[in-house]
């Protein structure tokens, strides 16, 4: 009896070579493309204030007769007969930050002491500051001024998080007593990322992002980064250009698959702690011109490309780029421009005396239940707290517990707010998914309870358009080495 005949067809796919450009930790000057938003959400990078190549004199970190009388001094420049001193004062005013606003509204009403009214001119120029400070304040590059000698961490990361509206963590204990000690650190309305390149040189620091949005101080000689890559500033937003990848397939599939190559770039972002991406929602991104070297065009469409964010305010991307017959040696430019979803109001959910009960509140949807940690290393300064929620496997389930508990306060019975000390422990027992958090005493001194949780939750949210700029990197060759 014949047997009729299975043809099983195998399909074989192999890459014959892969190049791939991988970029150095290089920082690159701030590019001066302004940031396109709506209404109140106005950024201008330009107005991105570049590291001094000196610490120059700078106000303490609360107001002083000095920076009084430097505001002072401006407002009655906005009189002066030369209008480019007028835009000159009008510029250094709107880069004070909201410490300027009393004296400016004063100025404005014509209640300033040693100014007197002030002409239409003059007032229009007030009015335009304030409202620069304003969208600076909302999302727009801190303006971050340091004036320290001999100050631990500690001290210095409190006052970078109140005028950054920041919560950056202090060092874990068991990496505390490696730290510098006497940190003497100056910086000039630095934004927050050069605040903290800043502090990684006086301190001997590097800061790591814990893989949930936040960044923490740990020694230097520990190998860590902040993060990799050539570094790229754009107003309140930092990126940094990962690799480029060159890759080519032969497909031994029957009949013929042919061979085809794909070329990409790869990126990731990150954008100041006040500036808070909606999470799960779609971000957009637009290539405007990715040309090399030699002048040939890279853009293959944008309709390949993608771009997705990990937590509130970290994003990463992949951009599908055209491979030149004759590459030139550079990717001499890459632009475009993303479209973010950032959020403008906040719902804050208080639990009083949260450690003495388990307590049940909702969060983004998910009950969440709130007690006390068990703590492997307890003192009088420090409190442990444990979020828990039910799990199914749904990896957001744990994403929204660890982003609760990067900007979860923690205040005592006086209203202190406790500092942030990180995820300690995170694990899943009979499907509960717990996050502990650890909090200390910003004196040192013993936490005083009871305790009171305050959780926001993003409420509003608007469009924010951010463009990006790369250039002068390493064109990938199957000849690199």
């Amino acid at each position: 009896m014949g047997r009729s005949a299975l043809l099983v067809a195998a399909v074989a796919s192999c890459v014959a070579s892969i190049a791939v450009a991988q970029f150095q930790v290089v920082p690159v000057p701030a590019v001066p493309i302004p940031v396109v938003v709506p209404d109140d959400l106005h950024v201008r990078a330009e107005d991105m204030p570049a590291p001094p190549a000196t610490a120059p004199a700078s106000r303490p970190t609360t107001r002083s007769a000095e920076f009084d009388a430097k505001v002072l001094a401006l407002v009655k420049q906005l009189s002066d007969a030369d209008i480019a001193k007028r835009d000159v004062a009008e510029q250094e005013l709107s880069k004070l930050g909201t410490d300027a606003l009393d004296a400016l509204r004063a100025a404005r009403e014509g209640k300033l002491a040693g100014v007197g009214a002030l002409s239409a001119d003059a007032r229009a120029r007030v009015e335009n500051a304030i409202a620069e400070i304003l969208d600076d304040d909302e999302a727009g590059p801190s303006r971050i001024t340091l004036d320290f000698k001999d100050a631990p961490l500690e001290k210095i990361l409190t006052e970078i998080n109140r005028q950054a509206r920041s919560s950056l963590p202090m060092p874990q204990q068991g990496f505390a007593e490696q730290i510098k000690k006497k940190i003497t650190l100056k910086t000039d309305n630095a934004s927050f990322f050069q605040a903290l390149d800043a502090l990684e040189k006086a301190a001997n620091v590097r800061f790591q992002d814990q893989g949930n949005g936040v960044l923490m101080a740990f020694p230097a000689n520990m190998g860590f980064g902040n993060d990799e890559g050539q570094i790229f500033d754009v107003g309140a937003f930092r990126f940094f250009a990962t690799n480029a990848s060159l890759n080519i397939n032969v497909s031994y599939q029957r009949g013929g698959g042919g061979s085809s190559s794909s070329f990409a770039f790869q990126f990731a972002g990150r954008a100041e702690p006040k500036i808070r991406m909606q999470r799960e929602t779609q971000m957009t991104m637009r290539i405007i011109e990715a040309k090399d070297s030699a002048g040939n065009d890279l853009a293959a469409g944008g309709e390949n490309s993608n771009i997705w964010n990990q937590n509130s305010n970290q994003f990463n991307g992949s951009i599908q780029l055209r491979y030149p017959k004759n590459p030139g040696e550079k990717i001499a430019v890459i632009r475009g421009k993303l479209t973010v979803k950032v959020v403008k109001s906040v719902e804050t959910i208080e639990v009083d005396d949260a450690l003495s009960r388990r307590q049940t509140r909702t969060v983004e949807g998910l009950a969440i239940t709130i007690d006390k940690a068990p703590d492997q290393q307890p003192a009088a300064q420090f409190v442990a707290l444990r979020i828990s929620a039910p799990w199914n496997g749904d990896y957001r389930v744990m994403q929204t517990i660890q982003q609760i508990g990067t900007r979860v306060k923690v205040l005592d019975a006086d209203g202190n707010e406790l500092a942030n000390q990180g995820i300690y422990n995170q694990d899943n027992e009979n499907n509960v998914m717990r996050t502990s958090i650890r909090f200390s005493s910003p004196n040192g001194n013993p936490v005083k309870g009871p305790i009171k949780l305050q959780i926001e939750v993003p409420k509003d949210s608007k469009d924010m358009d951010v463009p990006f700029e790369f250039r002068d990197l390493v064109m990938p060759t199957m000849n690199l080495k």
